[in-house]
């Protein structure tokens, strides 16, 4: 219903959608982690959250946060234009993390090399 497009001073993107059968619309945000933390509900934080992302992204992880929240039931699609993203952005509960790893090729140490010699940075 509502793309929130990825805006990099806020660090986040997400959707609004209306599942079939579901009585109200759900925003879901996902983006940085440490961003995402502070717009969720505390209690929907773990207390070990700040050590098991810092661990993840210290491992070479590429971590994404991800949180939703329903929004209130007398939202429709004419009154959902006029929420703003910091609407949609606070009060979520946390969904979980996304983890991406990029592997190194294994021909890219050579490139390197390649590059490195030919004095290219």
């Amino acid at each position: 219903l509502r793309r929130l497009e990825f805006h990099h001073c806020r660090m986040t993107s997400g959707a609004v959608v209306h599942s079939r059968g579901a009585e109200q619309f759900a925003a879901h945000i996902k983006g940085s982690y440490e961003v995402v933390r502070r717009r969720c509900t505390p209690e929907s934080v773990p207390a070990n959250y700040d050590t098991i992302t810092e661990g993840y992204a210290k491992n070479g992880y590429y971590v994404l946060g991800v949180a939703s929240k329903l929004l209130p039931r007398d939202v429709n699609r004419d009154t959902l234009v006029s929420l703003t993203r910091d609407d949609l952005e606070s009060g979520l509960s946390l969904t979980g993390l996304l983890l991406f790893k990029n592997e190194m090729k294994h021909d890219s140490a050579a490139a390197i090399g390649c590059l490195r010699q030919a004095r290219i940075r």
